[in-house]
Formats: structure tokens, C-alpha cells, sequence
């Protein structure tokens, strides 16, 4: 079966070997032995569909985008305070 991992900005489809409540085994695209990773990290995530993987992608972009929105607000507001000095 395969599996979806969204890592950074790009969808990678692996072939999955067996799979626990937090970690799958996947066959390495590059040959050799099985590989192990957690299911969900800072960098990544594996999902069942592409569109799942997709999604994931998506609301990481979002979060991302609004938690840079919120550091314009408090340094604009930082900026302000020190032009009253």
C-alpha cells in the first residue's frame, strides 16, 4: 500500500511496509533496508491520500503565514513605542 508524506512544501509517495499508533516502516526509494519514522514531526507528516498530504501542507503554510502576520503587528507596535522615546 502506499502512504503520502508532506514534508517542507512538496508530497513524497512511499510504499509502506507496516504501520503502528505513531510510527510507519516504509520501503526507501533508494533501495536498501526498510526505513522508520514517527508519523507526524516539525518537517513532516504521513498521511492515507495525496489529498490528505495536501491539506496538511496547505494548513501549515496557513499557520505559518498568520504567525508571521502577528510578528508585523508586534513589531510595528514596537516601532511606535520606540519613536515616542
Amino acid at each position: 500500500m502506499k502512504k503520502y508524506r508532506a514534508r517542507f512544501n512538496g508530497i513524497e509517495e512511499f510504499e509502506f511496509v507496516k504501520e503502528t499508533e505513531k510510527q510507519i516502516v516504509f520501503k526507501s526509494n533508494r533501495g536498501g533496508s526498510d526505513l522508520r519514522e514517527n508519523k507526524t514531526a516539525h518537517w513532516y507528516s504521513w498521511h492515507d491520500t495525496k489529498d490528505q498530504a495536501k491539506e496538511a501542507l496547505i494548513l501549515d503554510m496557513e499557520r505559518k503565514i498568520e504567525s508571521l502576520k502577528a510578528n508585523i503587528v508586534n513589531n510595528e507596535n514596537e516601532l511606535s513605542k520606540i519613536k515616542l522615546l
